[in-house]
Parts: C-alpha cells; structure tokens; sequence
C-alpha cells in the first residue's frame, strides 16, 4: 500500500534520499556476553531481593540497571527508580496485599520489619 502511493508521484527505493541499514544478526561472541550479562542481572536482582527485600530490591535494581546497564543519567535514572517503586508498592503491596518473601536484612533487624512490612 506504501510503495503503490509512492509510485504515483515516482518515488521509489533508489530515489529515497536517506540511507536504509540492514540488519545483521549479532556476532556470536556479542550475543554471548549480552545472555550473560543479563543473567548476572537478575541474578543480582535476585540477591538484592534476599538481601534487601522485594520492594526496596526493585528501587535498586531499577536505578543500577538503567545507570549502569543502560548508561542513562543519574537523575533520570533515580526518577524512573522511584516512579517504578512507588508504583509497584501501591499496585502489589497495598492493593493486592501480597505476602512478600522475608529477608536477610529482616530477619536481622525485626523491628526494622515490624515498621515497614517491606523488609
């Protein structure tokens, strides 16, 4: 439908002025690290969660991948963070009342649990 417009008024691929790129499959060796590295990822997130707790997981996890993983500003990065979390903590903690796993840093500092319910 595109190119039947355009071949009315003679626009064609060669006439087109912008370059189009092809895409290639990635190199073997890149496609490699990226498996790993998003897998060291989670696992750290996965970490963070037994360590931390889920929510304050998701603040950190958030703002290290996109400043680190993804090379986004720092505040950008803490905006998205906290947009994240406070978004996750109305939807699941407060509307769906979910029973979140307990962590390390609870079971060392129960009060800390008691206040927060997030730890």
């Amino acid at each position: 439908m595109f190119f039947a417009a355009g071949s009315k008024n003679g626009t064609t691929l060669e006439t087109i002025p912008a370059t189009i790129p092809y895409f290639t499959a990635a190199p073997d060796d890149v496609a490699r690290w990226r498996a790993v590295s998003f897998f060291l990822w989670m696992a750290g997130f996965i970490a963070l969660v037994w360590l931390i707790g889920f929510i304050p997981a998701i603040a950190v996890f958030v703002f290290a991948y996109m400043r680190f993983g993804f090379g986004e500003p720092w505040l950008s990065s803490f905006g998205y963070a906290a947009a994240t979390t406070v978004i996750c903590t109305i939807v699941f903690h407060w509307s769906l009342q979910v029973a979140w796993p307990p962590s390390l840093l609870g079971d060392v500092f129960p009060a800390l649990r008691a206040a927060t319910r997030l730890i």
